[in-house]
């Protein structure tokens, strides 16, 4: 039974593709051995340093936050987002093993969340404790590079390589106004949101 890649119509990337076009390697084996060939150098960062660079920019989207503000979303490319995926279905039962016990931001499902009901219960249990800063505000946009890269070096080296050709570099991601042009946006810390190997 196949599974398809991702559901259609999802965003594409800057550069266009989409999921339903890299389907169509599904149908002949000698291009999806070399599709997941590319994709594989790709995770590593075996791929021509140009490939890399063009791949690793998203289309950036501002999304409207319920509370008010902006989230900025890079929408990366088809190849970014298979190599990612295909690398957290890997790892994924190391995850919680590497970044510890203390990480709510990382593994969990709706952690975040956990973490504000369990200081509201803790308060309202005793009415003398006092919260004075709960800030859950984009911690992992805004993580110096090196500090990533040093983390996962100890915690997880099976992804090392890849920290080092996707995070040793300034990103560039473009957004589009609304008469149609494009503007670079660099980003030189953090991981991008909307990558599935970013937590």
């Amino acid at each position: 039974r196949r599974r398809t890649l991702q559901s259609k119509r999802s965003s594409p990337g800057p550069n266009g593709s989409r999921f339903e076009h890299w389907g169509a390697l599904a149908a002949d084996a000698a291009a999806l051995r070399a599709g997941a060939e590319l994709v594989v150098d790709f995770l590593w960062g075996g791929c021509p340093p140009e490939a890399l660079e063009a791949n690793l920019g998203g289309r950036l989207m501002a999304l409207q936050k319920p509370g008010g503000g902006i989230r900025p979303l890079a929408c990366g490319s088809v190849v970014r987002r298979l190599a990612a995926r295909a690398a957290c279905a890997v790892l994924k039962p190391r995850v919680a093993g590497a970044v510890g016990p203390h990480q709510y931001g990382v593994g969990r499902p709706a952690g975040c969340e956990l973490v504000h009901k369990s200081v509201t219960a803790l308060v309202d249990d005793d009415r003398s404790r006092v919260v004075i800063a709960f800030d859950a505000v984009n911690a992992f946009g805004s993580l110096p590079r090196g500090r990533v890269w040093a983390g996962v070096t100890s915690r997880m080296p099976e992804l090392a390589s890849t920290a080092r050709a996707w995070l040793g570099r300034t990103t560039s991601h473009v957004s589009w106004d609304e008469g149609g042009a494009a503007h670079p946006v660099k980003a030189t810390a953090g991981v991008d949101q909307g990558c599935p190997l970013s937590p």
